[in-house]
């Protein structure tokens, strides 16, 4: 039996159709809007996986500013990387959520003000030990 390997992008396409049970039609709408936002098939993945989480989080909470440093605190465990992407996804939520008309500017500029976690190096140092590899500099120097 002959079998086809898919693609990256195919595979993160695929897992992007099916049911998403627990979502509110609003939900399910405003989530398919910010795939539909992002060309590449990674970031469709890495956002809905993103957006599936806050939606858990929120439990139907209302989407509010502090419930966004909530949600951002409780990821604290992971790569600062991971953090980042899923609040961008959460931004890019509430923009399109501003730009078809669910929430007003002066809304949307309170909930997308929550900062990126910022990274402290720590995976780069533990690579190359306590020196930082110079990597500006030019061959054979």
């Amino acid at each position: 039996m002959l079998q086809v390997q898919k693609n990256a992008g195919d595979r993160a396409l695929a897992l992007l159709e099916g049911p998403f049970a627990g979502l509110t039609p609003a939900q399910l709408e405003l989530r398919q809007m910010v795939l539909d936002s992002v060309p590449a098939a990674s970031s469709k993945l890495a956002y809905g996986h993103a957006l599936d989480h806050l939606f858990a989080f929120s439990a139907g909470q209302p989407l509010s500013r502090s419930l966004l440093q909530e949600w951002r605190a409780s990821m604290d465990t992971l790569a600062p990387s991971t953090i980042n992407v899923r609040l961008s996804a959460a931004r890019k939520l509430v923009e399109e959520a501003r730009r078809n008309g669910m929430l007003g500017a002066e809304e949307a500029a309170s909930l997308t003000d929550v900062p990126n976690r910022e990274g402290d190096g720590t995976l780069l140092l533990a690579k190359h030990g306590s020196q930082r590899p110079d990597v500006f500099s030019r061959a054979g120097d």
